[in-house]
Formats: structure tokens, sequence, C-alpha cells
């Protein structure tokens, strides 16, 4: 989601079917943008086999976060442990599949 819009001629096509699914996700720690940063580099700096640099991760989600903010798609904070956020996944998913099916109707925005 985060390529140059000319990368492909029909980058922005796909893009757009891919951001406005229903089943596609933005999994966050949050949308202020320091809580963010704070997050996703400590989370970064723990991956040792991505050989991360602070700085460089830091630059790297600074430079994303309003393309991601701002994406049409769902938005799922990940500002919990990471089984709360999976029972989080499976809810929606769960609601989701129903909707699609036709047994229930879907007014609001889950989150």
């Amino acid at each position: 989601m985060a390529y140059p819009n000319d990368i492909h001629q029909d980058y922005m096509k796909i893009k757009d079917e891919i951001e406005s699914h229903i089943f596609t996700f933005l999994m966050l720690p949050s949308l202020a943008l320091e809580t963010c940063v704070q997050e996703i580099v400590a989370r970064q700096m723990n991956r040792a086999y991505l050989n991360p640099v602070r700085a460089k991760e830091e630059l790297k989600i600074r430079q994303r976060f309003q393309l991601y903010s701002n994406l049409k798609c769902r938005i799922l904070f990940t500002d919990q442990i990471p089984d709360q956020v999976a029972a989080n996944v499976k809810q929606i998913l769960d609601t989701l599949n129903k909707v699609k099916q036709g047994s229930i109707n879907l007014s609001l925005t889950v989150q």
C-alpha cells in the first residue's frame, strides 16, 4: 500500500480494491503519531532477525504514517496483548462472514 502510484499501470485499481475490501484491516497501535512511532519502533527493535536500526525504523513509520492512517479500510488497534488482538480479529471476521452470508445486517462499523 506504500508503493508509488505509478509503479504499475494497474496499481491504483488493485490498491483501491484491496483497501475497500470488506476483509482488509489496517493494524496500528494508535492513530496518534508519537504513540504509533514508539510502539512500532519498540516492536521492530525486538526483532533481531531484521537487524533493525532505531533511526531507520523511526523514519520509516514517520514517512508512512499519514499514508496508512488515511487508508479507507477498517482500523484495528494493536495496543493490547496479541491474544486480545487475535480475538478482536476473529470477532470482526465472524460478524463480517454473517453479514456476507446475509444472516445479519450491519449498520455500524465494528471496532
